[in-house]
């Protein structure tokens, strides 16, 4: 079987239709590509609400017919707010990742344990 990374993908969609789950919205999200989300359950309701309060994209019900699934991806397509949103939420996640956190929050524990030390 073939496959292609997502991240190969996404750098060429200009939206993505999915389920929206926390793995495929954040990588979508990373490459600033607005969403039509389809949440089926579990954590998708909560990631779908999210994806909606930022502006990223719009939620549709998971047995949404196949002309409001179009109707939803012309409509996020057409408005650039929804780009423009994905796309700050794609800054947002590089500045993030751009830095290593874990290890910056370890060294800052460890330096304020040896001003205790020595104070």
């Amino acid at each position: 079987m073939r496959t292609a990374p997502h991240s190969e993908v996404l750098r060429h969609a200009s939206l993505a239709i999915t389920h929206c789950g926390h793995g495929v919205t954040i990588k979508t999200l990373a490459a600033g590509v607005p969403l039509v989300c389809l949440p089926m359950g579990r954590d998708q309701l909560d990631v779908a609400a999210r994806v909606v309060h930022t502006g990223a994209g719009v939620r549709l019900d998971q047995g949404a017919p196949s002309d409001e699934i179009a109707s939803a991806a012309r409509r996020v397509l057409a408005d650039e707010s929804y780009r423009d949103a994905a796309q700050r939420i794609a800054g947002a996640i590089a500045e993030e990742t751009a830095g290593d956190l874990a290890v910056e929050e370890i060294e800052a524990v460890l330096a304020a344990a040896r001003e205790e030390v020595v104070a």
